[in-house]
């Protein structure tokens, strides 16, 4: 009995091994897969050809010891409202441009001109601002859709002693929507009601610039036009250097890419050592029952049966346990992808992650059962026979 229950725990704990082996990178390619997924779309809605002005560059300078010169940029003045004007009177009609800016912590938002570009979400009930609105700075106001219902009376909102009238709520974004806006807690408003308030504060403000390509007739503005058009408004001299940023948004992109990297590289590496734990213990569970079956290896190799036969049976065997691993493993990421909200990140086992997933697991079954079956199949009949 005791031995049953020995070889019961063992073969459960080399299974367990392959399952999370299997779960792990099975779930990290799924992640992988969604959150791709999520900034592709993202990053098309938003706009890959958009250029963000702002303090701080994506990719900050270091010194020679690789810390970030953060006290370079510390004392770069803010993107102002009137930067954004001056700019928008420079490139009148050749781009679109738009002024958003985040105060309270991100809590409220004040956006001018085209400010679809820095919040592409869809409105999930209401309007969205009218050019009159944005212009006047009006005050009507957007919710996110975590704003509190109860927060809203009669259809208004008061902030910092001001009321103003709720328009629309947005749709929830999500974890990978992009935006200059955190648009599930924010309050959006016109920038130019939004500077009224007492909190008004332009330390985390930017223009993004979306250049015009349906306009044959006039020249492309690019990023070294609005590089002199800024340097040009705050007065710098050729000797100095630039004070502001102007970052891409395909950079972005690429530093997405970057972090997506790392994690299925290292979900990779966490899922190989639990396959390699499961191999170990397959193979110790061959080993044993090589040592079992002896006497009925040399009986089938006396009434003729080829080397290769015994191979191929332990090799099988070794798969068989491989799989059923992998297979708990992948209903174990399938629920994972059930029980994660859709709206949180939209996660799925597909086709290719399925076929991927038994794959490894075929290749840890032969990788784990090719010694025990060589051993197997070089037993000597007569001297396996004499084990019975």
């Amino acid at each position: 009995m005791g031995k049953i229950v020995c070889d019961r725990t063992r073969t459960a704990l080399s299974l367990l091994g392959v399952s999370i082996g299997i779960f792990t990178v099975t779930v990290v390619q799924m992640a992988v897969g969604a959150l791709r997924r999520g900034i592709e779309e993202s990053l098309d809605s938003f706009g890959r050809d958009v250029l963000i002005v702002d303090r701080i560059p994506m990719e900050p300078e270091t010194d020679d010891d690789g810390n970030v010169r953060w006290w370079q940029y510390a004392s770069r003045p803010d993107i102002t409202l009137a930067e954004y004007r001056y700019l928008h009177k420079a490139f009148e009609g050749r781009v679109s441009l738009a002024y958003v800016a985040n105060l309270g912590d991100g809590a409220i938002a004040g956006v001018d001109g085209h400010w679809r570009i820095a919040v592409p979400q869809a409105i999930d009930s209401g309007r969205a601002f009218t050019s009159a609105e944005i212009a006047e700075g009006r005050a009507v106001a957007l919710i996110g859709a975590d704003f509190p219902a109860e927060k809203i009376t009669r259809g208004r909102i008061r902030i910092e002693g001001h009321s103003a009238e709720v328009i629309g709520r947005m749709e929830r974004a999500g974890l990978m929507q992009i935006s200059m806006v955190d648009t599930d807690r924010a309050i959006i408003l016109p920038a130019a009601f939004a500077r009224r308030l007492l909190l008004w504060d332009e330390t985390g403000a930017r223009i993004l610039i979306q250049p015009r390509a349906d306009d044959a007739c006039a020249p492309a503005v690019n990023e070294n036009d609005i590089r002199q058009v800024l340097r040009s408004s705050r007065r710098l001299s050729p000797e100095q250097r630039d004070d502001f940023s102007i970052n891409r948004m395909s950079r972005l992109a690429e530093e997405f890419e970057d972090i997506l990297r790392t994690v299925n590289r290292t979900g990779w590496i966490i899922g190989i050592f639990s396959l390699i734990v499961g191999a170990i213990g397959i193979a110790n569970i061959l080993f044993v029952s090589v040592r079992e079956r002896t006497a009925e290896i040399g009986l089938k190799m006396a009434i003729g049966a080829p080397r290769r036969r015994i191979l191929r049976e332990f090799l099988i065997e070794a798969i068989a346990y491989s799989c059923a691993g992998g297979t708990i493993g992948l209903l174990a990421a399938a629920l994972t992808g059930l029980v994660i909200p859709s709206d949180l990140i939209r996660i799925e086992l597909t086709l290719s992650h399925t076929l991927q997933s038994l794959l490894l697991a075929v290749i840890i079954g032969i990788s784990a059962g090719l010694a025990p079956a060589i051993t197997a199949s070089r037993m000597q009949p007569v001297r396996a026979l004499t084990s019975i």
